[in-house]
């Protein structure tokens, strides 16, 4: 049977779930409103079917799902956080909006890579045939669902920690650890310029000693990362 769960906590106002609105409509005021069922981020398991559990609009009190675009293509059998869209246009030409986050995780995989990693010894950039060393940055690692983990910076706190540009340049995303304990970019952004990785290389997790090494192609460079989970 599928099964949804909830991956963050809840919150306690509804209008997270929620989004309402007045329209004035020849000074006659119109309540209408936008409903998502059971939340608005969930977690399926790789490889289940999808089924959207559901939404509903109404507008002066009319019952109007049946006028709302949904949008966004969930690949179940792809690991992965997916989007989809619910869009209710109100006969004014306004439109309300809500999105729907949904993680297809894979419950296999059971090791769990979450912590500080430390930068070490040897990680590197090379831009145009020039090395540049720099170690001792902090990369943040964080376990969303089984094998789906946020990273705090993919390349390693470059820009961000040792040129000093601060948070708005660490090239954030999202990673797949794999049952090889080899790692998948699945998606990144470097929110000050708004561009993302070109690739993510020879990424794996070693168990063994708490390291994890990959290479991160990124605008014509490529950062040789290599770090180790903070003892506690």
């Amino acid at each position: 049977m599928r099964k949804y769960i909830m991956f963050l906590a809840i919150i306690s106002s509804l209008c997270f779930f929620t989004a309402c609105d007045e329209a004035d409509t020849e000074d006659i005021s119109v309540e209408y409103s936008l409903d998502l069922a059971e939340g608005s981020n969930l977690i399926i398991q790789l490889g289940d079917a999808y089924t959207d559990p559901g939404y509903k609009a109404t507008y002066d009190g009319a019952d109007v799902t049946d006028q709302v675009v949904v949008e966004g293509t969930i690949d179940v059998n792809t690991v992965g956080l997916y989007k989809a869209t619910y869009t209710y246009t109100i006969p004014n030409g306004e439109s309300i909006q809500l999105e729907r986050q949904i993680i297809v995780s894979d419950k296999s995989i059971t090791t769990d890579i979450s912590g500080t990693y430390t930068t070490l010894d040897g990680t590197h950039r090379i831009r145009g045939g020039a090395r540049t060393d720099y170690s001792g940055t902090e990369v943040v690692i964080e376990q969303i669902a089984p094998g789906f983990f946020s990273v705090s910076n993919l390349i390693g706190g470059y820009y961000s920690d040792y040129v000093g540009y601060g948070n708005r340049y660490a090239a954030a995303g999202y990673i797949q650890l794999k049952a090889d304990n080899s790692i998948a970019v699945l998606s990144s952004l470097v929110l000050g310029w708004g561009d993302s990785l070109d690739f993510l290389n020879n990424a794996v997790y070693t168990p063994a000693d708490n390291t994890i090494y990959w290479e991160a192609g990124y605008a014509n460079m490529v950062f040789y990362v290599n770090m180790k989970i903070e003892e506690e």
